[in-house]
């Protein structure tokens, strides 16, 4: 693969962080421990882009009142380039990317989904889906061939990776049967905030049409027959 030996130079050119380094996907912290020496905010002038690492800095960054565009950054840069122009827009303007106001507005949409009482209710059912989760890493275990006297299972693959979609599918009122569909098309959509996977423009449209189709269908729904849930 290009990238097991073109960040070895990128290292250099990009010191003290490069964000194509496939390590940051397998052991990240030397990396971030690189970039924290050169202080809590750095900018590196080959890449063009300012760093922040303090603790206290990236609060002030975060709370800042300061809007930042990103569609300059976006829209003229591979592969974002390469999608259909109006599912860019409508990732740029989902919750986590927009700015106020339009971000205080989406999210009181949903803060209500988020109270303490609302998580307190869901938590037997996502006690109930950790536990089908376990079982079916357990029946697939049986089937693995033994190491060392034990049975092999994927833990992150299994569980961890899985679980997080299955309660968002929860929360949304995804039916049980579409949930391994949310989880596919999660991790392919998931791809559209790091470009240096350089992810396939065609497979990202497609994913967001098909969800865009899937919770279209459910909206239609709910508004015949009103459910308690995020949709």
């Amino acid at each position: 693969c290009w990238k097991r030996w073109l960040h070895r130079p990128l290292n250099r050119a990009l010191a003290p962080f490069n964000p194509f380094d496939p390590q940051r996907h397998t052991n990240p912290y030397p990396l971030y421990e690189q970039a924290r020496s050169a202080g809590p905010v750095f900018y590196n002038r080959v890449a063009q882009f300012w760093m922040v690492t303090g603790y206290d800095e990236a609060l002030d960054v975060m709370r800042g009142p300061v809007s930042v565009d990103r569609r300059p950054t976006f829209e003229p840069t591979k592969p974002y380039n390469k999608m259909v122009k109006e599912n860019v827009e409508l990732l740029m303007s989902n919750m986590l990317m927009s700015d106020p106001p339009m971000h205080g507005r989406l999210r009181k949409l949903v803060a209500r989904t988020f109270t303490p009482n609302a998580i307190a209710d869901l938590q037997p059912r996502i006690e109930l889906l950790a536990k089908e989760l376990i079982e079916e890493l357990a029946s697939e275990g049986l089937k693995r061939p033994e190491v060392g006297g034990g049975q092999v299972v994927d833990v992150m693959a299994g569980l961890a990776n899985r679980l997080p979609i299955y309660v968002i599918g929860e929360l949304l009122g995804i039916p049980r049967s579409r949930r391994d569909d949310l989880k596919e098309l999660s991790d392919v959509v998931a791809q559209f905030v790091d470009p240096f996977n350089l992810f396939s423009p065609t497979e990202m449209d497609d994913a967001i049409d098909e969800l865009r189709d899937l919770v279209s269908e459910l909206a239609m729904e709910r508004a015949v027959n009103p459910r308690p849930d995020l949709i």
